[in-house]
């Protein structure tokens, strides 16, 4: 245990960070918040929120990695817990920290394993770059709106994204996910009530 904390420490601060902003802007949403709302306390939650903002711009193509990681197993119909750790899919050699930064590492290594030179799939950079670039987009157009709206605009890019891949590679999209969003979206008594 002590090991997979040392392993992972960067990923456990950026996940607690995350829980902490979280919880501190769900605080200030609720009807009873337990924050004070005068004005040097909303340039708090407006600098809280920018800065969890910011958190999700930098970690979407951490996301945008790990389910290209899911995506290329499924498709590969290997198990997505073993092994735990990444691979190269063709020599088996565990990928160093510095050979798994997003984005930044398919440059580096010119999309090739660093030990056997075997090409890495299309599907990484295209998710971590897709995962990137809606979420700044997601954020800087909505940047004005309520972070609830930027959340749900960035929680559907990051649902669609992937159900884009896994279409285009097995011709069809899991029932799992389809019948979820099916019940997510308007009913046609909805729009008529809107008029």
């Amino acid at each position: 245990m002590l090991t997979f904390i040392k392993r992972n420490l960067f990923i456990i601060i950026i996940f607690l960070l995350t829980v902490l902003l979280s919880f501190i802007t769900f605080l200030t949403f609720i009807d009873r918040s337990f924050i004070e709302l005068n004005e040097q306390n909303l340039q708090l939650v407006l600098i809280v929120n920018i800065i969890f903002l910011l958190l999700f711009i930098v970690t979407a193509p951490f996301f945008g990695s790990f389910i290209s990681t899911l995506l290329i197993r499924l498709e590969r119909k290997k198990s997505i817990l073993k092994p735990i750790f990444s691979t190269c899919r063709n020599c088996d050699q565990r990928l160093l920290l510095k050979h798994k930064l997003p984005i930044l590492s398919y440059m580096i290594l010119k999309g090739a394993c660093y030990r056997c030179k075997t090409p890495i799939s299309s599907i990484y950079i295209m998710l971590e770059t897709g995962f990137f670039i809606s979420t700044s987009l997601a954020i800087l157009i909505l940047f004005n709106e309520s972070i609830d709206k930027i959340l749900f605009t960035i929680f559907l890019a990051w649902i669609f994204l992937p159900l884009s891949v896994f279409d285009i590679q097995q011709q069809r999209l899991p029932d799992l996910v389809t019948i979820c969003l099916l019940y997510t979206s308007p009913s046609p008594r909805d729009r008529t009530r809107s008029r």
